[in-house]
This record gives C-alpha cells, structure tokens and sequence, in this order.
C-alpha cells in the first residue's frame, strides 16, 4: 500500500524530487526500510540537517528521494522553525489516508494540511472535488470559511458554490412535508462536519435570529417571520398586531431579507413552501391593523386581495384615493391574471365614477361645444366603460374571493354609464334637433366630405385603412399604440358620420363622388355604381384616380412582402378592415370588446408594416361608424315601436321612410339634412340612446342612431420617420428631502408631459447608491401615460434596500434604459434607517 502511494505521487508530479514522510510514532520505519521501489533513494534523517540540505538542494535530473523523519509533521505554530523547511517548500509531504492525495487534487500547501484533515471524508468525494473547482476553491482560496461554504453547497446537492441567500432559499425548501428526507440527510452531513454554527451564523445575519435546532418546524417559522417582515417593513407598531413577536428588530437585516426572499422566489419549490407555511400569517390581518393605505414593502396575492376587500365598498364614495390605490397595486401586480385584471377592472370602473361626477350639467348650447366636449374629454368614459368591462371579462371569477361583488360592480358601473351616456345623447340629439339635423350648419368635418378634404388634402400617395365601427374612444387608445413606435408621428381628429349611421352610408361617405344615391330597396350607390363591397369600391376610387385600388385587410396580411409592394405602389389604396362590427352583428355580441382589443393591435401591425416598408409615407385611418354598446340585455318592455310604414331598412337604432309619417317617440330626419342624397327620405332614430322593437335585430352592440358614439367617427393621420424621434417623455421627482425609512424609499414620479406624436415613451431603471455600490434592486419603470392631468401621470414608487449601508447618504439614480451611464435624475437621499436593534 505504502509502495503504490509514493508510486502514484511520483507519477502525477514529474517534476517531485523529494517526498517527506513524518512518522511520529516510528509504526511505518519497518515498512519504509522493506521499500523495493526502482530509482528511489531512501534517507533516515537523524539530525542531520545540514548533510541532507546539502546533498538535496540541487537534486540531479530525474533523482527520486524519500526522507523518512522519525518527529511529528512541522504544525502551523512550530513550521518555521523546521530545519528543512526550504527543502519541504519546494517538494511535498507523504500523508497518511491518501491526504497527500487531496492535497494534490486542490493544490495546497502544507500549512493547510490540517484543514484538509479537518474535512478529509468530505473532501474526497467526486461530486465536492467537481464543486471546488468549479467556484475555484483550490490553493490559496482553500480557506476554512470557503471550504465550510463549499461543502455547504455540496450538502445542498448544488454544482458550484452558491450565496448564502441561495443556500438558505434551498435549506428552507426542505421545510416541505414531501423533503423531510433530504433534510435529515443534509443535517446529518452539517452535524458530522460540525457546520451547525456556520449555518446559524448565516441565518442570523438575514433573519437576526438563528433557530436551535433545524428542523421542518423551526424552518417553517423562518419562512412566516421572512414573510411577515417583508411585508411590515418600513411600518409602525400595533399593540393588537398578532405577529408582532415574529418582528425583526434589527432593521440592518432587511435588505438581506429582502435579497434572499426574491433569490427564493427562483425556485419552484421555495414559492411552494413560501405559501404553505406563510399561511398562517394572515393578509387580512395585517391590513385590519394596519390599513389598507399603509405603503407595505411586499405584496403577496393574498395581501393585495385583501386590500381589495377593504376597497369595494367605498369605490363610488372614495373614487380618487382609490384609483391612486389601485395604480399602485398595478406596479406590484403587472404580468396578467385574474389579480392583474381584477386591479384593472377596479381602476377603470372608480375613473368611469370619477369622470361622471365630473361631467355635471350635460346641456350646451351647440353642436360644436358637444363635439368639442366629447372629443376632448368626454370619449375617456366610453373607453373606461369598454375597458372595465374588458378586464372583467377575463377575470377568472372560480379565482377570485369576490365573484359576487364583482358582478355588482360591473352592474353598477354599468348602470352609472348607461344612465350617463342616456342623458348626454338625450340633450346632444335635443341641441342637433334644434338646428334641424341639418348638418351644414354646423361647422365641423363632415364624413362626406372625407375624400375631398382629408385624401386629397395632399398631393401624396395616401394609404386608407377603414376599419369597420372603429369609434372614436378606441381610435385614442390606437394612437397611443402607434405613439410608442418611436418614429411613427400620429395625430387624431374626428369627423362626423351621417344619420343613419350604417355601414352602407358611411362606407358610401369616404368614397369620391359628385352624386350620391339611396334607392328604394336601400342601396347606396355612387356615381350610379353599386358600393357594398370592396370590388365595387374599387371601381368607385379607379373612376377619381386610375392608379386606385381597394384591398381588404386580410388580404394585406397574407400577401408575400412582394406583392404588397406592387400594390402600394399606387396612389391611393383602401384597405377594408372588419373586426369590431362583425363580432358585433354574428350573435357574439358580449365578445366585442375583447376583439375591439384585437382590432386595436392587429391595426398597429399594419401601420407599422406599411410605413416601415412599403414605400408609403402617408396613411389614413378612419371608420364608416362607431356603436352603442350596453352589457345588460335591453328588456322588452324598454324597446320603442316602430310607427306601421313601408321602410327600406330598419335596425335597433333607425328605420328608413318615404312615407308621411308622424313620430311621437324620437326623431325624424330628412335624409338630405346629414349627406349628401337628395332623395324624399326620412330616417326615424329613437331618443337617446333608446333602442326600436325589430324582429331578428340585435340590441346590445348597435349603431344606426345619431348618438355621439355612432357619429363622432376617427381620423387618424399617420406617418413614420426614417430615424427615431429624439423627444421622450421625462421623469420628474416630485418632492424633496427625501429619506430611506426602515430601507425602504418611497417616492412619486411624474411624467412630464403625455406621449403623443412628438414625444415618446421611455422606459427607465430606478436604483439607489452607497457611494460606487449598488444598494437596492433595479426597478424597470415604463413612462407611457397618456392622460392630460398630470394627476393622470404620477407613479408610485416603492424600493427596498437589498444590501445593508451605513452611509448616512445615498445617490438615487434615474436612467433610460438605453443609457444606464448618464442618469436622468441624480438626487442625493438621507438614510434614515437606524442601524442596529430597535428596542
């Protein structure tokens, strides 16, 4: 055995001239004596130092020596006094139990060949000599606290050396019913290496507090103390609070808490734990005592839900604290789920409250001021209408605590903006009324006037996408898609769309022509050619300009990029778009606005495929109506009765004449007062936003009337520069001295200005500073607000510290993401976390 030893060293080292060996005892002299190894010199050295020193210092080539010492191997007190100590330095020691062996495999040095004797049964696994090397464990980083590190790591079946958050993250997994094996199996190997106070040491410094004994229970206790102080940091006392025993007191520990709760969250089975053991901590208790206002520092699902609770019941009586609220919640909750599209809901439902009270007296004295209004303002409660009933439709309600109260809400939003827009459209169809719907004399774009003055406004080629009840409201919400390409420059205006407000009209409306014609059946002709369909529209276009052409949008979105090049290489091209309306009018009705968010992207796709490449520089958006559209089915007791006549087309919303008739419930308009036919018709429109009693006809997604959602048609003008614009949006820090209270800062930015075609969204990172040192995480915020207010552009923000500083001072730091090296804000902040215990 001795004899394959020294073979094997020589073997592996070459370059070894001498091997000590140090046989305190004397045991091993007989077998050193017996060695029949061939070119091996063997020297028993009895205090001969100077003779061996000699003899050895400059070894022939290829000499092979084994000194034999009868004295104790040099320890580290007593190594420099070794009178060969030169000679031990340059060569090798001989160990006992292959610690030579281990000795080579981490390229040590004898004065760490206690330390290996320390972890020798450890050190010789396969899988512990594969970490080492892999986080460089070797020669001189082979210290004690890097080795009780490294076989920590190994204990915890990882490949390489982890942190210490990562080990602890891992450790407390095993606080899971189904790990109670693999802890007692990695305490085991803690227990054997005596590495229970290295472990202890490491949870004290996260938690300030280490458990006795590891078990799945005390283990399960860390979990609940990180959860409850992650969540309270930064708060005061309560003296109900049941938890506060599970307090950390040392407020130092949090940004190491903090740190090894989100390296947790990596990991599968750590999230499992987390929600099985913090249980106990109760959301719903944290927020009785504490509030619901109260700037927690973490927000767990179940915490956020049950400060959704303590919301509902005041939505309509708190409506602006509650929004800020719920904007705030939604930076913690961004990614979509039924909790991201609750607080959605939430906030579009408490700024359709807000607008409505706003609104006051809806009576003006012209059409203009309501089309000023409606464009300028009003609009925003029809889309926070849409989208509030958009989020909630895709709430999975099974996973929300409140299904009920949530259909309340929806109903009585719904009932707010049903009442809302039934007295608005009352009062504008009265004002249109008295200038007898003659819509020449109000001085506003006239959707019959499309071609003229908005297509050839221009000498240029002109794109026309035509999107079929694309109403004003999400046109808006298109622009501010099309805002966030950085070289696309869009402007929104409206036109107005004639009574009835059907497709056949407004579709006939942005053709070019002279004579327009309504027939007896209904049929809309131009320039006597038919209009119904896109080959008939192209005629009508090729007629005004032989270089026209009119596509349908699918077809635009199959063709290879080759042909679409030939086809805008025309002059003018309209492109008909059909999403919205034929949800609408399929029996799909309660989808509509899901696919009106489909609508919404599939246009910006389009807008930026066709000025990104096509050759085209100008395009037009606009549509032939836009609907009413009302959640609840309307009741049949609710319906108005068509007056008995001959019509040549009716729906919920209009019925066409040439009868003489008299109406007593609504309006009838001579067809010639909103277009441009001459023909003796009439169109009969109910009051308000009332509906007519029409077999077969649909009753929640309508248009045809003469409200402003189905008149004030979109005209977005949109083009797209070579290079990006240079304008973005900025950040303003609102307030000053601020200070990092228990490591966490809290503070509001506001957006300067709202993005639109001459300034772009930013995005921005948020970190804090000790003097080079990065102290918090980063938070990546989007600036995309598009509200006028600035109270419509303000963002909460929340950082906690993840590494302890005791600078008095920090650097809070505002970057564009494109440019992390020069900081858009740079503002110095007071540390006012008490370093140390709290008592």
């Amino acid at each position: 055995m001795l004899e394959e030893t020294i073979n094997k060293i020589f073997q592996r080292n070459p370059r070894l001239h001498i091997l000590f060996y140090f046989d305190e005892t004397g045991n091993q002299r007989t077998a050193v004596e017996n060695l029949n190894i061939p070119g091996l010199t063997v020297e028993f050295v009895e205090e001969n130092w100077l003779y061996i020193q000699h003899k050895y210092h400059h070894p022939k080539p290829g000499e092979r020596v084994l000194l034999y010492l009868n004295r104790k191997s040099p320890e580290k007190g007593t190594y420099h006094d070794f009178p060969l100590l030169g000679l031990l330095r340059a060569n090798r020691e001989l160990l006992p139990d292959d610690v030579d062996m281990l000795m080579e495999d981490y390229q040590l040095q004898i004065h760490q060949k206690s330390l290996v004797q320390k972890y020798k049964t450890e050190l010789g696994w396969m899988k512990t000599k594969e970490l080492f090397k892999a986080g460089n464990i070797l020669g001189a980083n082979f210290t004690e606290a890097n080795v009780q590190h490294g076989l920590l790591s190994t204990f915890l079946n990882f490949k390489k050396p982890e942190s210490k958050e990562l080990l602890i993250a891992k450790l407390l997994t095993y606080s899971l019913p189904s790990k109670e094996e693999e802890l007692k199996k990695f305490l085991r190997k803690v227990n054997e290496n005596k590495l229970s106070d290295v472990l202890k040491t490491y949870i004290h410094q996260y938690f300030d507090f280490a458990p006795d004994d590891f078990t799945q229970a005390s283990l399960a206790d860390l979990i609940r103390r990180m959860k409850y102080n992650s969540i309270v940091q930064g708060l005061g006392y309560h003296k109900n609070d049941p938890y506060q025993n599970l307090r950390i007191r040392n407020s130092e520990c949090m940004p190491t808490l903090n740190s090894l709760r989100e390296t947790g969250f990596k990991l599968k089975d750590f999230n499992e734990a987390f929600e099985l053991h913090g249980a106990l901590v109760k959301e719903t208790e944290i927020v009785k005592y504490f509030g619901m206002s109260a700037s927690y520092a973490y927000y767990s699902d179940k915490l956020t839900w049950a400060i959704v609770e303590k919301m509902l019941p005041i939505l309509q009586l708190e409506t602006e604290s509650v929004e800020e609220r719920v904007d705030n919640l939604l930076t913690h909750h961004d990614k979509e789920g039924s909790l991201f599209f609750t607080l959605s809901f939430l906030k579009h439902v408490t700024a359709l409250y807000r607008l409505t009270k706003q609104v006051g007296s809806k009576k003006w004295d012209t059409p203009e001021e309501y089309l000023k209004r409606y464009t300028e303002e009003l609009y925003q409660i029809d889309f926070h209408h849409r989208k509030a009933l958009y989020n909630f439709k895709k709430i999975d309600l099974t996973a929300t605590p409140f299904d009920d109260e949530f259909k309340k809400i929806k109903n009585s939003a719904e009932q707010t903006y049903n009442r809302f827009i039934s007295e608005l459209n009352g009062e504008w169809l009265a004002c249109l009324a008295s200038v007898d719907f003659d819509f020449r004399q109000i001085v506003a774009p006239k959707q019959y006037d499309f071609f003229e003055k908005v297509v050839l406004a221009r000498k240029q080629k002109t794109v026309v996408i035509i999107s079929d009840a694309l109403r004003y409201e999400v046109a808006n919400e298109l622009l501010t898609e099309l805002h966030k390409d950085e070289k696309n420059v869009s402007k929104l205006s409206y036109s107005l769309a004639s009574i009835p407000s059907v497709t056949s009209v407004g579709m006939a409306n942005l053709l070019p022509g002279e004579k327009y014609m309504y027939g007896s059946t209904g049929e809309v002709k131009v320039e006597g050619m038919r209009s119904s369909d896109t080959s008939d529209r192209e005629l009508i276009l090729q007629k005004n300009n032989s270089n026209a052409k009119a596509v349908s949008f699918d077809t635009v979105e199959k063709n290879e990029k080759s042909v679409n090049r030939e086809l805008f290489r025309n002059e003018i091209v309209y492109i008909y778009h059909d999403v919205i309306d034929k949800t609408g009018h399929r029996g799909d009705e309660k989808s509509v606005f899901l696919d009106t968010q489909r609508a919404i992207e599939e246009l910006a796709i389009m807008v930026k495929l066709i000025l990104g490449g096509m050759g085209v520089s100008r395009l037009i958006i606009t549509a032939d109506h836009g609907f009413l559209y009302t959640e609840a089915e309307i009741k049949e007791v609710d319906k108005n009765k068509i007056v008995e006549c001959n019509t040549t087309e009716k729906s919920a919303r209009h019925y066409v004449t040439s009868d003489h008739i008299d109406v007593e419930s609504g309006y009838k308009i001579a067809l010639f007062k909103t277009s441009k036919f001459q023909e003796p018709f009439h169109v009969v429109i109910p009051y308000s936003t009332n509906r007519f009693k029409v077999a077969g006809a649909r009753y929640q997604f309508v248009h045809g009337g003469g409200s402003l959602q189905e008149l004030v048609v979109p005209v977005i003008e949109s083009t797209r520069k070579k290079e990006a614009l240079s304008n973005k949006v900025n950040p303003i820090l609102l307030g000053r001295n601020l200070s990092v209270v228990s490591n966490v800062l809290k503070f509001q930015l506001l957006q300067d200005n709202p993005i639109s075609a001459t300034e772009k969204e930013r995005v921005i990172t948020i970190k804090l500073f000790a003097g080079n040192e990065q102290v918090s995480e980063t938070q990546e915020v989007v600036l995309n607000f598009v509200g006028e207010q600035p109270g419509e552009r303000i963002k909460q923000i929340v950082i906690p510290l993840t590494v302890s500083t005791s600078e008095a001072v920090l650097k809070l730091k505002i970057f564009d993401k494109s440019d992390e090296l020069n900081p858009l804000i740079d503002e110095n902040i007071k540390n006012s976390t008490l370093i140390g215990r709290d008592f």
